[in-house]
């Protein structure tokens, strides 16, 4: 989970949170979940590099500005270094928009291999 407050300069229309940036938090916090769970499921000491497959981002309603976002992503499937991830952003209770993505670890010689090092 991760609390995040959106700025003036994240604007889609006044007073309401940009899609692209909403996107961009969910991929990023995502992405880590995925990392973290599979560093667990694999009694890693750290969490190895992955990356973005697949993200969808469903927008159920505007997100204000101003207010803090709290983000959720939970690993919901791990198969041969493919997680699954569900997630949703939260704003005072109410949920505006929710992820589904799909992350992948990748081998040595991959530009994200070294990424959490």
């Amino acid at each position: 989970m991760a609390d995040w407050k959106p700025k003036p300069y994240h604007t889609a229309f006044a007073g309401f949170t940009n899609g692209g940036i909403i996107s961009t938090l969910f991929d990023c916090h995502g992405n880590m979940a995925a990392a973290y769970a599979l560093m667990k499921s694999g009694s890693m000491r750290a969490p190895p590099g992955t990356v973005t497959a697949e993200l969808s981002v469903r927008y159920l309603r505007p997100t204000p500005l101003g207010k803090v976002l709290h983000l959720r992503a939970q690993a919901t499937e791990i198969v041969d270094g493919r997680v699954r991830v569900e997630g949703e952003l939260r704003v005072e209770g109410t949920t505006t928009a929710v992820m589904h993505g799909l992350y992948v670890a990748v081998k040595k010689g991959h530009p994200g291999f070294d990424k959490w090092s």
